[in-house]
């Protein structure tokens, strides 16, 4: 655990974050009655991904600025915000504000000294490289053997995927001029994660018929 400054709607918070290297997300804060955080005035509804307990359901938006510590400051970070409720693993929660993935970890080379409880980090080579995010609006599942087919389980309301008319229960056929069995998951969620303006073209299934689908990305954050 590291303590940081995070500048959140104006207001600066000391919190008590986690590195954790088995996130594929680069920052989560959590939100509940008794935070010490409060969502963006712009975010978006979504999954943030599928965890033991299932989907794990919150929003994404930005924070104005996180300080890693007094020399490492990233502005307008993407930040995933976790929504739970009091219960029974309330206590062992709350011990942290939230948490840092590998996507903003990676940016380092880190040395923990757990003897003394220090932890030393230098930036590396990808420190300076964009934190890149998918801005489709799509919840994507695998099904299938092989887990080679690809549902849409979830359209995220005012989304570029909603825009396009993409709904829930849709069966990706083709990404651009590929069948979608030649992609893993994966290299799906890569082609979403693209600069503003970019389209992506698709073929669904849905109840039988095949329908052509664009998606203009729009950052709505």
């Amino acid at each position: 655990y590291i303590q940081c400054n995070i500048e959140n709607n104006g207001d600066t918070v000391v919190a008590d974050i986690l590195l954790d290297t088995g996130a594929a997300i680069p920052f989560l804060l959590f939100l509940n009655e008794q935070s010490k955080i409060s969502l963006p005035e712009n975010y978006m509804v979504g999954n943030l991904g599928r965890g033991l307990g299932g989907d794990i359901v919150g929003y994404m938006g930005k924070t104005d600025n996180f300080h890693l510590d007094e020399s490492f400051l990233f502005n307008n970070l993407i930040t995933n915000f976790q929504l739970y409720e009091r219960d029974s693993l309330n206590s062992i929660i709350v011990s942290r504000d939230g948490l840092i993935g590998n996507p903003l970890l990676e940016r380092f080379n880190i040395v923990i000294d757990y003897v003394r409880g220090d932890v030393y980090v230098k930036p590396n080579k990808r420190y300076n490289k964009p934190i890149e995010y998918d801005i489709s609006g799509l919840i994507l599942y695998a099904f299938g053997q092989d887990l080679n087919g690809y549902f849409i389980k979830e359209v995220i309301p005012g989304s570029p995927a909603e825009k396009a008319g993409i709904q829930s229960g849709d069966v990706i056929k083709k990404i651009g001029l590929f069948n979608s069995k030649l992609y893993t998951l994966e290299q799906i969620y890569k082609r979403l994660v693209k600069r503003k303006g970019k389209k992506v073209n698709m073929v669904i299934e849905r109840n039988g018929e095949k329908l052509k689908k664009t998606l203009v990305l729009i950052d709505n954050l």
